[in-house]
């Protein structure tokens, strides 16, 4: 018996890509092979910690403790809302659309998509915009989602309510 297994290898131009910006850019992580092939959720991580240490971006986007690698790996659910932050603050500062999924990227699934949005983040944060305003409305309409999800009470607290009124 023959066993098909799918690898889905990067093109060596992208990573090639990858490796000379961040090289020039930050000192760690170290930019090889083994980990753009499979970018493990911790690189990810501290490639954009260091970015944001060089070039301050996304500077203001991130609390105190999601910053904190303990809280990053104590939980699936902050991995995602961190990177979910990062590659939507990177489409709304380049003005663009990526074609990348957090749960994909953290299961190491799209090594490509994963190197793209490394590509893109790159060119988000060495721009030399204000990106202040982006990432403060950025969070303002975070905060929004969140009180709406605070205002709307469930159905079923609706009718009890109607109810009491025809009382």
């Amino acid at each position: 018996l023959f066993f098909y297994i799918q690898i889905k290898m990067v093109d060596a131009s992208i990573i090639k890509t990858v490796i000379e910006l961040y090289s020039n850019l930050i000192e760690k992580p170290k930019m090889n092979e083994k980990f753009l092939n499979k970018p493990p959720p911790k690189f990810l991580f501290d490639v954009i910690i260091s970015t944001m240490k060089v070039t301050n971006f996304p500077n203001g986007l991130y609390s105190n403790k999601e910053l904190d690698s303990e809280w990053f790996n104590s939980d699936k659910q902050n991995r995602i809302e961190f990177l979910n932050k990062a590659i939507d603050i990177t489409k709304i500062v380049n003005k663009t659309q990526l074609d990348v999924k957090v749960k994909n990227m953290l299961a190491g699934e799209e090594p490509s998509q994963t190197n793209t949005f490394l590509i893109a983040f790159h060119k988000a944060a060495t721009s030399k915009q204000d990106f202040s305003k982006y990432i403060s409305k950025y969070l303002d309409s975070l905060k929004k989602k969140e009180e709406d999800k605070k205002v709307i009470p469930p159905p079923s607290t609706l009718v009890e309510k109607e109810k009491e009124k025809e009382v």
